[in-house]
C-alpha cells in the first residue's frame, strides 16, 4: 500500500524498489491519464491502452496489438511522452 494513489508516483516508486528494477528498464501500460501522469512524474516510459476506462485513439485496441508491441522483433510505436490529443471517457454505470 501507498499513502497516495495515481497521478501520484508513489505506487511505481514502491514497485520498482520491492522488484529491485530501475525506471529504465520499465514500461508501464496504462488506460488513462493518471497512468500516464504517475509514468512520465517517475520517469518510466508509457504504452496506452484502449481499454478500460478511456478511450484514445492514438493508443494500442487490442491485446494482439500489445502483443506485437512487447514480442515482435524490429515493431515500433511511439511511446506516449505526453498527453493524448483526443480522448473521451467512457460512462461508468
Amino acid at each position: 500500500d501507498v499513502s497516495r494513489g495515481k497521478p501520484s508516483p508513489d505506487m511505481l516508486f514502491k514497485i520498482l524498489d520491492e522488484l529491485e528494477i530501475v525506471a529504465n528498464d520499465t514500461l508501464f501500460v496504462g488506460d488513462g491519464s493518471r497512468d500516464q501522469m504517475a509514468s512520465q512524474k517517475a520517469s518510466i516510459e508509457y504504452l496506452m491502452v484502449n481499454w478500460g476506462f478511456s478511450e484514445y485513439e492514438d493508443a494500442l485496441h487490442s491485446v494482439d496489438a500489445l502483443r506485437q508491441v512487447l514480442f515482435v522483433p524490429n515493431y515500433t510505436i511511439k511511446i506516449h511522452q505526453s498527453a493524448p490529443k483526443t480522448s473521451k471517457t467512457k460512462n461508468s454505470n
